[in-house]
């Protein structure tokens, strides 16, 4: 699992040739959700954020990608010389999202206001072309790259409330574009956003609970990664 909170196409590629630089995998499962391709805020502002990298242990083949990446030299020296694990104060505390710790069984009750707030908080108010084109790029190397190298590569788009995805700014087109830049190199597409999306099966706006990711895993995902 090399996902993190809040973290889009930048990160992910990071990650991912990390992981790859020493190891292999059969498949990679890419989790899709739109606001990731249009702003930095997901991408290289959230590889400046000292705190992805507070539990990462020095390496140097990450120091070495750090280089290639947006996050700025700030970042490679504040990793390099460990000055926020060693200045962490929470660095005791359970490395559990505090979500999963708190809230995963809980059912969200829709609240018009939050939902507003969330879908402010995540997606920015207008879309740049040049800043989604950049991502959708990005991300279509990606999955060329790894094609290369033999590993299956599926793209899931997860369940979300049909009432959010009503709000959400063209979701359909996001879709259709994405799935057209990827699928031609051999990437499998699989779009559950309207499918287990029972609102009691979220804790909130947009994120699956307990119940609602175990039957989201063996109705849907489970089938689909199967499937090869």
């Amino acid at each position: 699992n090399l996902a993190e909170v809040g973290s889009g196409v930048a990160v992910n590629r990071l990650l991912l040739d990390y992981f790859l630089a020493r190891r292999t995998t059969g498949a990679v499962v890419y989790v899709v959700d739109s606001f990731a391709f249009y702003s930095a805020q997901w991408n290289e502002e959230r590889l400046r954020d000292t705190a992805l990298f507070a539990r990462a242990p020095f390496d140097s083949v990450l120091a070495r990608l750090l280089i290639g990446t947006g996050a700025g030299w700030q970042t490679w020296l504040d990793y390099a010389t460990g000055f926020s694990k060693i200045n962490n104060p929470d660095r005791f505390e359970p490395d559990v999202f505090p979500d999963a710790a708190s809230r995963f069984e809980r059912t969200y009750r829709p609240i018009a206001q939050i939902d507003r707030q969330r879908m402010a908080y995540l997606y920015p108010e207008t879309v740049e072309a040049d800043v989604f084109d950049g991502y959708l790029d990005a991300f279509e190397r990606l999955v060329r790259e790894v094609r290369a190298r033999g590993i299956r590569f599926v793209v899931v788009r997860p369940p979300i409330p049909e009432r959010v995805r009503r709000d959400l700014p063209g979701e359909d087109a996001f879709d259709e574009t994405l799935r057209s830049r990827i699928t031609p190199h051999g990437a499998e597409w699989h779009d559950f956003s309207r499918v287990n999306n029972e609102e009691t099966l979220f804790y909130d706006t947009d994120h699956l609970n307990r119940h609602g990711a175990l039957q989201f895993l063996e109705e849907r995902l489970t089938p689909a990664l199967g499937a090869k």
